[in-house]
């Protein structure tokens, strides 16, 4: 029986943005896909993350959060398009994060496409948040036989490995 309606991954990251201004460590999020979608999240002006953003060399594409984008530019309606220095690489901006992201564990400066598996598997850091909305009514033991199925199936390598999770009803983290 399925569990969710919708899921999406995310982990945490720290980066070096530089270019205008002195260098900045910030802390953001690596999302997959349907992240925006699955939060319902939006980014204006601009846009979420789409489908060419996490095609296999797309070029790096961020959405900015609010605080950033008002701190270091200044707000700029017209930041669409324009790119950005993070940790030596330059990063298209496609949107401003509009709302927050409540229960990752930090409220992000930035997000970025993260094209899963390919970032878990090459990543030192093994955490990864799942996060769904599940179709009610169902349990939290139900769900988390329900996402390590999918993680399971996502990477078959994981078979192999101790695998630990834990599920969290959002609404009792706010």
């Amino acid at each position: 029986a399925r569990a969710l309606e919708r899921l999406a991954t995310s982990r945490s990251i720290a980066m070096t943005l530089s270019g205008e201004g002195d260098p900045l460590r910030v802390e953001g999020l690596q999302v997959g896909r349907g992240f925006f979608e699955t939060l319902g999240l939006n980014a204006a002006p601009g846009r979420g993350f789409g489908d060419a953003d996490y095609a296999p060399g797309a070029p790096p594409a961020v959405v900015l959060g609010r605080a950033l984008w008002l701190d270091r530019l200044a707000g700029d309606p017209r930041v669409e398009g324009t790119t950005i220095l993070l940790d030596g690489r330059l990063h298209t901006i496609v949107g401003v994060l509009q709302g927050t992201v409540e229960g990752q564990g930090v409220q992000p400066q930035f997000l970025i496409a993260d094209p899963l598996p390919d970032g878990l598997r090459d990543n030192f850091t093994p955490f990864l948040a799942a996060i769904g909305l599940p179709l009610l009514p169902t349990t939290a033991e139900h769900l988390a036989r329900a996402l390590f199925k999918w993680a399971r199936s996502a990477w078959p390598e994981l078979a192999s490995v101790a695998v630990w999770m834990r599920v969290y009803e959002l609404r009792k983290l706010l």
